[in-house]
């Protein structure tokens, strides 16, 4: 009596297609829970394609992990890098210095003083291994190794419009230099030639931000010190417990980009929570789907269940078997349906069926998969299809099965 149940299930999976009066209904049924399945899989596809972009996007810009010094005050690189290389290599994939200097930039010819900017120094080789500005580059292109040399600097492509300058033409920085008095400002300005175009897709870096090396920010500011030091992790570690070990090592303000955009990082925990709660009502749809056909089929079936219970078999055996039978059918049809979402997927990432602007870093909405969410779909919709074959075969004992018998 224990595979009974089963091989009842079985018996009754197999008899549904010549069962006329309700293969109608079951092809409706298997349709819908394999729409629903597929709806979500691409739906969790697209969910995780456009937040790896954005996060991606973001981490091209910035490091995983910024050490900062309180204050703009010098901070002992050589020694942070080596007490990185020898206590954090596990963690750390590489480091890279960095020097700022808040400036107004003004073009050819003008004497406007509204376009404020950050100039960051940077080490263009060592710069490449924590983060990939590079791909950034709109002009020249392909951009030069090392992108960045001694000669000039790089500005983002909104500043460039603003100041209507293009590479080879020279912009004039204006920039403090101390005080003459308690309240006076003493000014210096220096006159330095673009040497490249860069476009991020971010407003405020693309308004805001120049590029130049080390060297030839010691000829703009032969004062300037290093500030602050970009540092790339290993994969597969949390970024709170390296950031908490790095605080607690150096005794520094240390920032990942959830930091520096807080409000972007809410709102992608939003988006997610919000497209998954409007998938979880689609996959509701699967439930009621189960419930619709078990009921009908349970009542087609009224007859059959009371010769079942005429010849001595329990109730609970006859429930269980119908039990099975809708579980097994949502778990099948499911898994159609995310087969079919994963294939729809790949041809959506493969093809660039979706397209983006180019604000985005990339020109095509990717679709990503991976087994974690395809596992989570199937279980989910499956568990879902238990439960409404579990309220469903809850009518049993309220079918008219005595007098199912007296027909005919």
């Amino acid at each position: 009596m224990r595979n009974f149940s089963l091989l009842l299930a079985i018996r009754f999976a197999r008899s549904l297609p010549d069962e006329s009066a309700v293969s109608h209904l079951t092809k409706v049924a298997i349709g819908s829970i394999i729409l629903i399945a597929t709806a979500i899989t691409v739906g969790i596809a697209l969910l995780q394609g456009f937040q790896a972009i954005t996060i991606s996007l973001l981490r091209t810009i910035h490091c995983d992990m910024i050490i900062e010094s309180a204050q703009q005050k010098p901070l002992a690189y050589e020694k942070i890098h080596q007490t990185l290389v020898s206590e954090f290599s596990s963690l750390v994939v590489a480091d890279t210095p960095y020097a700022e200097l808040y400036v107004i930039a003004q073009g050819k010819d003008t004497n406007d003083l509204s376009h404020a900017a950050l100039l960051q120094a940077i080490d263009p080789r060592r710069d490449s291994h924590v983060r990939n500005l590079v791909t950034f580059i709109k002009k020249p292109s392909p951009p030069p190794e090392p992108f960045l040399t001694d000669k000039g600097i790089l500005i983002g492509r909104i500043l460039a419009n603003e100041l209507g300058v293009t590479i080879g033409d020279s912009i004039t920085l204006i920039f403090a230099t101390g005080r003459t008095k308690k309240t006076i400002a003493s000014f210096q300005e220096k006159k330095v030639k673009i040497t490249g175009i860069c476009a991020t897709g971010l407003e405020e870096h693309d308004a805001m931000l120049l590029f130049c090396s080390h060297n030839f920010f010691k000829t703009i500011n032969p004062h300037a010190s290093i500030t602050s030091v970009g540092i790339k992790l290993q994969s597969g570690f949390s970024e709170k417990t390296i950031k908490q070990k790095l605080q607690d090592r150096f005794n520094l303000k240390v920032l990942s980009w959830q930091d520096l955009y807080p409000t972007l990082a809410t709102a992608l925990r939003l988006e997610r929570l919000a497209v998954l709660s409007i998938l979880f009502l689609i996959a509701l749809m699967a439930a009621i789907t189960v419930i619709a056909f078990m009921l009908f089929y349970l009542l087609y079936k009224t007859k059959t269940i009371a010769i079942l219970l005429a010849t001595g078999i329990p109730l609970h055996i006859i429930r269980r078997s119908f039990l099975l039978l809708g579980t097994g059918l949502t778990f099948v049809t499911s898994g159609i349906g995310i087969l079919i979402g994963a294939c729809v997927s790949t041809l959506i990432d493969r093809f660039h069926l979706i397209p983006l602007p180019e604000t985005y870093g990339t020109t095509y909405l990717p679709a990503h998969l991976c087994w974690q969410p395809l596992a989570a779909t199937l279980i989910f919709i499956t568990f879902l299809g238990f439960l409404g074959s579990w309220w469903a075969t809850r009518s049993l004992k309220n079918l008219p099965l005595a007098s199912a018998l007296k027909v005919d």
